[in-house]
């Protein structure tokens, strides 16, 4: 089960603002990040929980909960809040009690698709078909303009297409990822794609040309001594 902190000691400034704002039980955090499961050392979380294990540690007696009812990674919306800065939208999300993430996203971008008025009847769906380290493909169905909000950090070197064609990638929340969908069934891919490894890839191909130009000149000099 992956957790929501990851796995590297070191953390990125938006998710760990959300994350560690109340760590022992802070929903906010949970929704946001599609959390299913929680370990605490508290019996009840304020949400609808089944608690599947318990033990002990150092500090008493520990429940792992799963949660009943999790916001899914891809998921829908919208309505969007728009604001000046990614502190800001973490503030609105962490601090508003009457902020529902399932309902609406904080951007700190304007989107260029108007938005329904009303959210419709019938939501739309996004559905995982491939999940690997450094892509994951969605597949939508939108009766109306939306919001894809996506369990997944807001970082530098993170590509989106929508059917084949480059989409911008929105901070949601002030440390998610999230696209603009028109209506209707739609295919997006996210691929990690850093400038790093395209100027690696370059750096590798202009090596192995120079060190393929040396040998033909080497292999040459020694066929005109021979």
């Amino acid at each position: 089960v992956m957790d929501m902190r990851g796995i590297s000691p070191l953390f990125l400034d938006g998710p760990h603002a959300i994350i560690y704002f109340n760590f022992v039980n802070n929903r906010p955090a949970w929704e946001v990040f599609a959390v299913r499961y929680v370990y605490s050392g508290q019996d009840t979380l304020g949400v609808p929980t089944e608690i599947v294990m318990q033990g002990q540690d150092r500090d008493g007696v520990v429940y792992l909960h799963k949660l009943l009812n999790p916001r899914p990674f891809a998921h829908l919306v919208y309505q969007a809040e728009v604001l000046d800065s990614s502190e800001f939208a973490r503030e609105l999300l962490l601090l508003e009690p009457r902020f529902n993430a399932r309902e609406e996203v904080i951007l700190t971008q304007t989107p260029t698709l108007d938005l329904p008025e009303t959210p419709p009847e019938n939501a739309g769906q996004a559905i995982i078909t491939h999940f690997a380290p450094e892509t994951f493909t969605i597949e939508v169905a939108t009766p109306e303009n939306a919001i894809l909000s996506i369990a997944h950090p807001y970082y530098p070197g993170w590509q989106a297409t929508l059917d084949g064609e480059p989409v911008e990638i929105l901070e949601a929340y002030g440390a998610l990822s999230a696209v603009e969908v028109p209506q209707g069934e739609h295919t997006i891919v996210f691929t990690y794609e850093p400038n790093s490894y395209k100027l690696g890839a370059v750096i590798s191909l202009i090596t192995w040309s120079m060190l393929g130009v040396l040998a033909i000149i080497v292999i040459g000099r020694k066929v005109n001594h021979a």
